[in-house]
């Protein structure tokens, strides 16, 4: 685990325990740009219902995503709309999945080798670098996992760095 620095402070929403945590990966990087540029995700149907449920019950759903074979956590997103109801008119992905709306949070590399200390009781308890597309994570290391973005992005620059909320 990331020690925290001095003056770091944890994000409010990361730190709700109603929050829920989802693990989000795709077969190519290319896809994880498109949903920056445009703030839109299309997940495959299997996930549909999870993340629709999890996004009307709770304060906020959070996706942490993972391009397969990259070694690393690539960020985290807020899902912002139901499955099918994104305000996006154009399909970067060319019909995969219904599109819904996300609001990137970071976008920072954690390596596997930084979590592996992780495990996710919701999944037989495994590390979370082994989770599946749509696999839902304990608040306590969803949290945790998303800390580890954010005190990266706050070594960074200190001073710039806002905890989310």
């Amino acid at each position: 685990m990331l020690p925290e620095p001095a003056g770091f402070r944890r994000s409010k929403l990361l730190e709700d325990p109603k929050t829920r945590f989802f693990t989000i990966t795709s077969n190519v990087g290319e896809n994880v740009v498109k949903s920056v540029q445009h703030n839109v995700w299309a997940t495959q149907r299997k996930n549909e219902q999870k993340l629709n449920d999890a996004f009307r019950n709770s304060p906020g759903v959070i996706l942490i995503f993972a391009v397969n074979k990259s070694g690393a956590f690539q960020g985290y997103a807020r899902m912002k709309s139901l499955t099918g109801r994104s305000v996006c008119r154009h399909d970067p992905f060319n019909g995969f999945g219904r599109l819904f709306d996300v609001e990137w949070l970071r976008l920072h590399d954690v390596e596997l080798h930084e979590v592996n200390h992780l495990r996710n009781q919701l999944d037989e308890n495994r590390q979370v670098g082994f989770s599946r597309d749509g696999q839902e994570l304990s608040a306590d290391v969803g949290a945790e996992l998303c800390r580890a973005f954010d005190i990266k992005v706050y070594l960074e620059d200190p001073r710039a760095y806002e905890p989310v909320d």
